[in-house]
């Protein structure tokens, strides 16, 4: 009989977990793309459906707690607070902080963007409503991929391989899964690579895959409902703001959005260079 070790070394080997990932993945996204299709579509507005492509991402939640239940469980407990046995990072100081910095650097890219005169707004509505359920939409959709990325791809390829390829693997894996999107650029591949190095640093280094959950949330849900920007090349159908004017260039890129400018790729750099190399502080006593 196979021992729980070597099982575990086969499971770990480094194709299989994104197997698995992408599985998950793909699997959650048809099984919504089903339902949607067959019990909402034409019965409610293009806004609730887009909404509703980030909610069913709870598929891919379900799919994965069933199978790391199955087979992964110290994997599926560290997604967890910190005081259930979770990740030692994973605090709500910690998934704040994330939303805070995703909110930041989305709106600083944003906000030279429009100085620059490549985009100019203006309101569109406010439906607090709307915007409160989008945000869990997006949360659950964000959630969705660094639960199955940050969180089980890269526990698994750590424990056998270490960190440094979980790191470099992750951002692969991650950078992977949007090259289908419209107008993905060179720039934005790389970009994709470097904040997905980040989302991964902060696993390794602060132990908090929440910190990396909060910070992608905000990002998406900053430039798809707040502005009304391509999210990694797909419009929202109803946003805060209306897009009235924009022009590519250095600032932003019309059909990729914020995430294919220079601007957000400096940010992602600088972050990663931040994260990456300035010590950890100490705690006293």
């Amino acid at each position: 009989m196979m021992t729980d070790t070597k099982d575990k070394k086969i499971r770990h080997f480094i194709l299989i977990p994104g197997a698995v990932a992408f599985g998950i993945l793909f699997l959650g996204s048809l099984i919504s793309e089903i339902l949607i299709w067959l019990v909402f579509q034409d019965r409610v507005g293009a806004d609730v459906l887009f909404l509703m492509r980030y909610g069913f991402n709870i598929f891919c939640w379900i799919f994965l707690f069933i199978y790391c239940l199955i087979l992964e469980k110290p994997i599926l407990k560290s997604f967890g607070h910190a005081k259930t046995g979770g990740m030692s990072g994973n605090t709500v100081r910690n998934l704040l902080f994330g939303f805070g910095l995703g909110l930041a650097t989305n709106g600083t890219c944003a906000s030279i963007a429009c100085i620059h005169g490549d985009l100019t707004f203006s309101v569109a509505g406010f439906s607090p409503v709307y915007l409160g359920i989008g945000l869990i939409a997006v949360l659950i959709q964000s959630g969705a991929e660094e639960l199955l990325i940050r969180g089980y791809f890269m526990g698994a390829i750590e424990s056998r391989y270490g960190a440094v390829w979980a790191l470099v693997l992750n951002a692969l894996l991650f950078a992977g899964l949007h090259l289908g999107n419209p107008g993905i650029t060179v720039l934005a591949i790389v970009r994709l690579l470097c904040i997905s190095m980040l989302y991964g640093l902060f696993v390794v280094r602060y132990k908090s895959l929440w910190m990396a959950i909060g910070m992608h949330t905000t990002w998406n849900y900053t430039q798809s409902l707040l502005l009304g920007l391509p999210n990694s090349g797909i419009v929202s159908e109803r946003a805060l703001l209306h897009l009235d004017s924009s022009r590519g260039g250095f600032f932003y890129d019309e059909v990729f959005g914020l995430e294919g400018s220079v601007t957000a790729l400096i940010v992602a750099i600088a972050l990663v260079a931040i994260v990456a190399f300035v010590p950890l502080g100490k705690k006293k006593g």
